[in-house]
């Protein structure tokens, strides 16, 4: 008896024939984290969301997921150090991914399950955006997988596809749209805009990230953000926006956060690493995303002094790792 046939017939034929192929088979996948280089709040939404115009990069910092489908429509996660995910947490962002997928794709009921080991490299809650990554690895699996049978099934093309992919996404958070598209991009809205930069010539090509230990407390951090600026007259980034049409520039010109103020006043240590890292690199030094890493670019030939700021940091408590930007 194959795989399948423990399957809903109900599948369309093509859809059925990839699950043949790749029931039981594992496979695996890289999740980049990701620098928000430029994070400017260009505005506020009458729900409360901040409208944002950001110049996001992917790293070579990464998780890796190795995904096995089955035929139980159960979703099974575990983790590389263990404990990572609470126990007992089911539903995390790798399994909403799934779900939403299916759910885009027209079906009422996800039509099979997974088993996924997720190795995390990437730290947590810092604001590199490790779980987006990995629940955008699991919708690129799963584009890649049942894309061009969903396609020929339900007669929709490439583009609706990938539509539907990037809206499972943002019903993850707003980081995931992003993180499927991933390398160099302009990212707009909530989350939801996303440009491909691919095709810019940009430089510097390496980041200093520094994680200080003591997190931001999200619910505080936004909290106090709109205490800090109860009102946001909408003002677009015409430098972010600028750079997005202009295809080539310096990264390090761009880099800027309006989440930094407000995130040095909740957590004082990252204001004390801002500013030893500022010594060594004054440009292209700033907080990525709300939470408590920072990075500083890295120029050609500079790695040396990346090295001794490391070794400075680390006696404050303060990790750090030297990694590429990934552009495409």
């Amino acid at each position: 008896m194959s795989g399948s046939s423990l399957i809903s017939k109900s599948l369309p034929s093509a859809v059925l024939r990839v699950v043949d192929a790749w029931l039981g088979r594992e496979l695996t996948i890289n999740a980049p984290s990701k620098l928000n280089l430029r994070l400017k709040v260009e505005g506020r939404r009458s729900d409360g969301y901040h409208l944002l115009s950001m110049i996001n990069c992917s790293t070579s910092r990464q998780d890796t997921l190795r995904i096995v489908l089955t035929s139980e429509p159960e979703c099974v996660i575990s983790t590389k150090p263990e404990g990572i995910i609470p126990a007992g947490l089911r539903e995390n962002l790798v399994t909403l991914a799934f779900r939403g997928f299916w759910r885009e794709c027209g079906f009422d009921s996800v039509p099979l399950g997974f088993r996924c080991l997720i190795e995390k490299n990437i730290p947590i809650g810092g604001g590199l955006g490790g779980g987006s990554a990995d629940a955008a690895a699991m919708l690129r699996h799963l584009e890649s997988v049942f894309g061009a049978a969903l396609c020929e099934a339900f007669g929709i093309s490439d583009d609706d596809l990938r539509a539907r992919v990037m809206r499972a996404a943002l019903s993850c958070g707003a980081d995931v749209p992003y993180a499927v598209e991933g390398g160099l991009c302009w990212v707009g809205g909530i989350g939801e805009e996303v440009v491909s930069l691919r095709s810019h010539v940009v430089s510097p090509s390496k980041a200093l990230i520094m994680v200080q230990p003591k997190p931001v407390p999200t619910a505080a951090f936004y909290n106090r953000f709109r205490l800090e600026r109860p009102e946001i007259v909408y003002t677009p980034d015409s430098s972010g926006r600028s750079f997005m049409r202009s295809g080539a520039g310096d990264l390090a010109l761009l880099v800027e956060n309006d989440f930094e103020v407000t995130a040095c006043g909740i957590v004082p240590e990252i204001r004390d690493g801002l500013t030893m890292a500022r010594e060594v690199f004054p440009r292209g030094t700033a907080l990525t995303g709300s939470g408590s890493v920072f990075f500083s670019l890295v120029p050609e030939g500079e790695e040396p002094r990346a090295n001794e700021l490391s070794v400075r940091l680390r006696e404050r408590g303060v990790q750090s790792y030297l990694c590429f930007l990934i552009f495409s």
